[in-house]
């Protein structure tokens, strides 16, 4: 019984535990990921029959970046 209730308490969170902490710079994990997503989206067009317009790329992007 300790054990379950010692496991249930690491589940709560405290919403107010980063108050007045600063948060950390992401945007290098932010644009890699960007630029991973986009580099695999022109990978899915095939070799011998590229996109012909921007929208088919801005489409196939689109769809690889729901999270």
């Amino acid at each position: 019984m300790v054990l379950a209730a010692a496991s249930g308490g690491a589940l709560e969170t405290d919403q107010y535990y980063a108050w007045g902490r600063p948060l950390a710079d992401s945007t290098g994990a932010v644009n890699a990921r960007f630029n991973l997503e986009l580099e695999r989206a022109l990978a899915d067009f095939p070799a011998d029959a590229p996109p012909q317009e921007c929208t088919e790329i801005s489409i196939s992007y689109r769809k690889r970046l729901r999270f």
